[in-house]
């Protein structure tokens, strides 16, 4: 059958009415298509050659096995899609509006929860809502408004500052960022610059937040609080800080040409008081890293206010027992007593130059806390090389080795290292001595006023200056006169201070012997002496006033020796150094027991004693190594909270 034949059987085929026999002529039409195509293909590529699959056979083959059932799913499975298209939009509305609502009730539920204090449940309503729904200024402002009130700063500042950025005039963001802002401020007390920085902001948010709503009473109270800030760190301490500022000037500028006239020294001879030095401050600081391995914490002093940098050898130099009196009045500024509050002691009890000294630096270096480890240890090591200088020239080197290195074993010379006022007034004191030997009376003027504005104590070299200068007629001048009594004039600046300030030129010794130890005698060091004795002999029972036992006895034990002293001055005719020394040990009666220890430290002469005493064959090694071991007990126990020293 060829071609032509197969098409007109197809076409006999359609024209059927038959379905059967339509088929059947169908099937006979593909069967002559079939039979020609093989022909044309054997006579196209020869005998034996198997022809391409044709295209067309495949549609005709693939629409005979499909047929019209196909076709009607697929036009069903299309309108389907399409209606189920149509329909997700509305659904999807539902569900958004539905969602919508349930965020509202949870936004409300939220700050209603922030109104009853209820700040978990309001956290978890809020975090709902910011996980739900579109970002919403409200809903930062909450869970910033949330995290405030938990203590977590910074994570409130960053959703507050999402929220003012999403509603630009939203109150609540920016009240919460100047609120977040201050309390920063007083938390990053140890980051001057930091805290610039956030009390500028602060002040910057309330004064758009004010621009917004004048009427606002939080942000109006708000900007009372930064303006008495600045009030009180612009002003408060601006005469001290003029008063240090000119002395460190006029110092320096005496120091360097006292240095050109004479040239510098050679670092080679102070090699002994640097290297005594650098052992005594590594067995110091070696004692306040390994104190939490051994020795548990007791219970701090209850007065303290605690700071922390997670860092526990700054901690130990800048954060224990009288040291946060110190950093209070440097970023605080002073304050007075207040009866029956957290308050019960006033900052009025620390002389200035420490704190104004720790201010400026904690500013340069942005970090309070290695501030307090540089000031303190500078100055020590000023001392050392001041004191060794002078010895030197007056009674030789190995009395002057002998000395420094009794200052520097002693277990009280620790508070020379720490955020204590000791170091500065030891170097206020020997500079005096230092430069009246050389005639320099200048020099030693600024040394007293620069002592006398680091503690009360350092008043205890004015009997013996003025004793050497009636010894020798060269020093009645009123130059010399002037410079033997300057640590006076440091503490009546002080004085002056406090009676502009707060109206009391004695608020110090009111501050001292009334709030601190007012229901104590006016000799406290005295009557806790005469308790621990009478405790020791059994004649009295109960719990000791002033600190634990082996404290105290201790205490005492410095008190009698440095008393043996004076007397032994005595007995030698030096009475210079007996006047300064026995004034010392009186005006140290005024405060505790447990202080004398670092009281008495200062009296250098008594070392100048005891390095005589001690230069025998067997004291000579004895004493520094026992001292070593006691001045890394005493470091490990101050660390650890365990007296107050």
């Amino acid at each position: 059958m060829t071609k032509d034949q197969g098409r007109a059987v197809e076409h006999r085929a359609s024209r059927r009415h038959s379905p059967g026999r339509a088929r059947a002529h169908q099937g006979l039409a593909i069967g002559a298509f079939r039979v020609a195509r093989v022909r044309t293909d054997r006579d196209a590529h020869g005998p034996g050659v198997r022809p391409p699959r044709r295209a067309g056979t495949a549609r005709i083959v693939l629409g005979r096995a499909v047929g019209l059932p196909f076709l009607s799913t697929v036009l069903f499975g299309i309108v389907f899609v399409v209606a189920l298209a149509a329909a997700r939009p509305a659904a999807a509305e539902a569900a958004r509006h539905e969602a919508a609502k349930d965020v509202e009730a949870e936004v409300r539920a939220g700050w209603k929860a922030v109104d009853q204090n209820r700040l978990p449940d309001a956290r978890r309503h809020f975090e709902y809502a910011l996980a739900h729904a579109p970002p919403r200024a409200d809903v930062h402002a909450g869970i910033g408004e949330v995290l405030f009130g938990l203590g977590e700063l910074k994570e409130s500042l960053k959703h507050f500052e999402r929220a003012a950025a999403l509603a630009p005039g939203l109150e609540r963001a920016h009240f919460g960022i100047g609120r977040v802002c201050l309390k920063l401020f007083v938390l990053y007390w140890y980051k001057p610059r930091t805290r610039v920085a956030l009390l500028a902001r602060a002040e910057s948010e309330f004064t758009r937040l004010l621009e917004l709503n004048p009427k606002h009473e939080g942000a109006r109270q708000s900007m009372h609080s930064v303006k008495h800030i600045h009030k009180l760190f612009g002003r408060s301490l601006l005469f001290l800080q003029l008063t240090v500022a000119t002395l460190l000037v006029l110092l320096i500028t005496a120091v360097t040409l006292r240095l050109r006239a004479r040239g510098l020294p050679r670092a080679r001879a102070f090699l002994w008081p640097l290297v005594l030095f650098a052992v005594t401050r590594m067995v110091l600081f070696s004692a306040f890293a390994l104190a939490p391995h051994m020795l548990s914490e007791v219970k701090p002093h209850p007065r303290a206010i605690l700071y922390d940098s997670n860092r526990f050898v700054l901690d130990s130099v800048a954060g224990r027992w009288d040291s946060n009196l110190y950093s209070e009045v440097a970023f605080f500024s002073y304050r007075m007593p207040v009866p029956g509050s957290f308050f019960l002691w006033g900052t009025v009890g620390q002389f200035p130059l420490l704190p104004v000294l720790l201010r400026w630096l904690a500013f340069v270096l942005d970090d309070a806390f290695w501030a307090a480890a540089i000031i303190p240890n500078a100055a020590l090591l000023l001392a050392t090389l001041f004191l060794f200088d002078w010895l030197r020239t007056e009674h030789g080197q190995r009395l002057a080795i002998g000395t420094v290195c009794v200052l520097l074993v002693h277990p009280a010379s620790m508070h020379g290292s720490v955020l204590y006022a000791e170091s500065l007034a030891l170097l206020g004191m020997v500079g005096v001595v230092h430069s009246l030997q050389r005639g320099a009376y200048a020099s030693a003027g600024l040394w007293g006023v620069f002592a006398g504005l680091a503690r009360f104590n350092t008043l205890a070299i004015v009997p013996w200056m003025l004793l050497e200068a009636w010894r020798k007629p060269a020093g009645r001048s009123p130059g010399s006169l002037l410079a033997r009594i300057s640590p006076l004039f440091g503490v009546a600046l002080f004085m002056l201070y406090l009676q502009v300030e707060f109206g009391n030129a004695f608020a110090y010794f009111h501050e001292v012997s009334v709030t601190r130890f007012g229901d104590r005698p006016t000799a406290v060091a005295a009557a806790e002496a005469m308790g621990l004795l009478a405790h020791v002999l059994g004649l009295q029972s109960g719990p000791l006033r002033g600190g634990p036992l082996p404290v105290l006895l201790y205490a005492l034990a410095c008190l009698v020796l440095y008393t043996f002293i004076v007397l032994a001055l005595a007995r030698a005719r030096d009475f210079g150094p007996a006047l300064c020394v026995g004034f010392g040990i009186i005006l140290a009666l005024g405060s505790n027991l447990a202080s004398q220890p670092r009281y008495l430290w200062l009296l250098f002469p008594a070392a100048v004693t005891l390095a005589r005493v001690a230069d025998r064959p067997v004291l000579r090694y004895a004493l520094p190594v026992v001292s070593l071991v006691a001045l890394f007990v005493a470091a490990a126990a101050y660390a650890r909270w365990y007296f107050i020293p």
